[in-house]
C-alpha cells in the first residue's frame, strides 16, 4: 500500500503556513479619535474574509487592508484597543512598562503619540494595546506581529513589553539597540513575542511600548499595526507534531529499504 504520510505532511505545513499569510494592518487616520486616555476601535472579517470597519465614517479610526483565507474567521469580530500613558515604570515586574493615563493625540495625517511637548512619544512616554477576540472562533487566534513607528532618527530607542510576561521584550532604535532601523519609517518586529489573543477571549492588557532614549526628545508617533489569524496554539502544536511524526517515519521506511 502507498504511504499516505508524505501527504499527510504536506497538508499539515501547508495549513499552517495558510494561518502565518494571513495578515491586517491597522493604519492610523486623521480624523479618528485623540483627547482620550483609551480607545477602542470595532472591527471585523465580512463574509469573505476580509478585514473591515464595519461602522467606517470620516471619523474612524484606522484604514484597514489585509485579508485570511480561514473560513473560522470568516464574520467574525473583534475589537483593537490602545491607551496612553507617561511616567513609565521601568523596573522589573509585574508592573514594568505600565504608566500614568496620559491623553492620545494624532497628527493631522493620523499617527498617534501623547499629549503635552512635542505631542510625540518622547521618553517615559508610551501606549499599551489591547485585543478582544470574544467575536472569533476558538480555533483561531489574532496576534500582534508589529508597529511602525515614523520621525525615530539616530537618537530615539525604546522598548515593547509583553505584559504577560514581563521578562520578554523587544528593544527597537538606533544601530546596537536591538531592532536597529535603517530608516525614518522603521518597523518593529513583534512576531518573537507571540502576542496572541485566542478567539473566544480578550486581553486588554497584551502589550506596552514606550520611548526611553536620553537624547533630544523629537517625539515619535505609531503610524500602524500588524495583526495576524493565526491558528490556537494547541493547533499548532499538533500540526507541528504531526509534521515531525511523519519527518521521522519516513526516515524510518527509507533505512528499512
Amino acid at each position: 500500500m502507498k504511504s499516505k504520510l508524505p501527504t499527510l505532511i504536506l497538508s499539515s505545513l501547508a495549513l499552517g503556513a495558510s494561518f502565518a499569510s494571513a495578515q491586517i494592518t491597522l493604519t492610523a487616520l486623521g480624523g479618528g479619535t485623540e483627547g482620550v486616555t483609551t480607545d477602542t476601535t470595532a472591527l471585523a472579517f465580512d463574509s469573505s474574509g476580509n478585514a473591515i470597519d464595519p461602522n467606517i465614517t470620516a471619523f474612524s479610526d484606522y484604514t484597514v487592508t489585509g485579508s485570511t483565507t480561514q473560513v473560522a474567521a470568516f464574520s467574525g469580530t473583534f475589537n483593537f484597543t490602545i491607551s496612553g500613558f507617561n511616567s513609565v515604570n521601568t523596573t522589573a515586574g509585574a508592573t514594568y512598562g505600565t504608566g500614568t493615563a496620559a491623553n492620545i493625540d494624532r497628527a493631522g495625517s493620523g499617527p498617534f503619540g501623547i499629549r503635552g511637548g512635542s505631542n510625540g512619544l518622547e521618553s517615559g512616554e508610551g501606549m499599551s494595546f489591547g485585543i478582544d477576540a470574544s467575536g472569533l472562533s476558538a480555533s483561531l487566534g489574532l496576534q500582534l506581529t508589529g508597529i511602525k513607528v515614523l520621525f525615530a532618527g539616530g537618537a530615539e530607542e525604546g522598548i515593547v513589553v509583553d505584559r504577560g510576561n514581563t521578562t520578554q521584550s523587544v528593544s527597537w532604535g538606533f544601530a546596537g539597540s536591538g531592532t536597529d532601523f535603517a530608516g525614518n519609517d522603521p518597523f518593529v518586529d513583534l512576531t518573537s513575542l507571540n502576542l496572541i489573543v485566542i478567539g473566544g477571549t480578550s486581553n486588554s492588557d497584551l502589550a506596552s511600548f514606550f520611548a526611553s532614549y536620553a537624547g533630544p526628545d523629537t517625539g515619535v508617533r505609531i503610524e500602524s499595526f500588524t495583526l495576524a489569524v493565526v491558528p490556537e496554539p494547541s493547533t499548532s502544536a499538533m500540526l507541528a507534531g504531526l509534521a515531525v511524526l511523519g519527518f521521522v517515519m519516513v526516515r524510518r521506511r527509507r533505512r528499512r529499504a
